[in-house]
């Protein structure tokens, strides 16, 4: 696959992750499982590069070697650079998106015009140049400062519920919870939560302040009893 005169972006882009996974394993991993595990760590690594040694030996045999220009013609690619701002899309939706009280579906509607010259360019089977494929950060860079830029934190607290959903198995309990008089009833981001072990006790107590751009934001949470 990786023996073409020319590879193609994805594989190089896929070759320097290997490289990269393969030198954070030899060099940086025992160090930092020592730091943190001491002698512990030092056995979980010893075990780790006994079952990673030939990916590593393959890696640094087969992998490691890069034709001239090969990486920087593969990051300097428009369509490696869409999908590393695509990246940076979903990435700023889930973490400043979903704690700013804004609707979601409002919100993804937005994200969706982000895309649309390009959506168009693909429909019309042209090519996008660079500020069209930049203009897909505006939202997020939107929310990134919105929230960074947030001032005047109140603190509100409010008791909830989870919300139960049915199954063929029966009914279970999800992560979406439902405060009391359902405020906050438009605003799933911030009413849903990762683990279920994370949601405790009967209150919830919300650090909110105003954005940079009047849009409110969540900054904390806490769960009580």
């Amino acid at each position: 696959m990786f023996k073409s005169e020319k590879p193609s972006h994805f594989e190089t882009i896929f070759k320097l992750t290997i490289v990269i996974l393969a030198i954070a394993i030899v060099f940086i991993l025992p160090f930092y499982w020592y730091y943190k595990y001491q002698g512990q760590g030092i056995a979980m690594y010893l075990v780790l590069i006994v079952f990673t040694s030939p990916f590593i030996k393959h890696t640094f045999k087969d992998f490691i070697y890069f034709k001239k220009n090969e990486i920087s013609n593969a990051f300097l690619n428009l369509n490696t650079v869409l999908a590393f701002l695509f990246i940076l899309n979903v990435i700023a939706f889930v973490y400043f998106g979903l704690k700013t009280l804004i609707n979601i579906w409002i919100l993804i509607g937005f994200y969706i015009l982000n895309y649309f010259p390009i959506i168009i360019n693909r429909i019309k089977k042209q090519k996008s140049n660079i500020a069209e494929v930049l203009f897909t950060l505006t939202i997020s860079t939107f929310l990134v400062v919105n929230f960074q830029f947030s001032t005047n934190s109140r603190v509100e607290k409010y008791s909830f519920h989870n919300r139960y959903q049915k199954s063929k198995n029966g009914t279970y309990k999800t992560t979406l919870i439902i405060l009391e008089d359902n405020k906050y009833e438009e605003f799933i981001g911030i009413r849903t939560f990762v683990d279920l072990s994370e949601i405790k006790g009967y209150h919830i107590t919300y650090t909110i302040k105003e954005g940079f751009f009047g849009l409110s934001v969540v900054d904390s949470y806490k769960f009580n009893y």
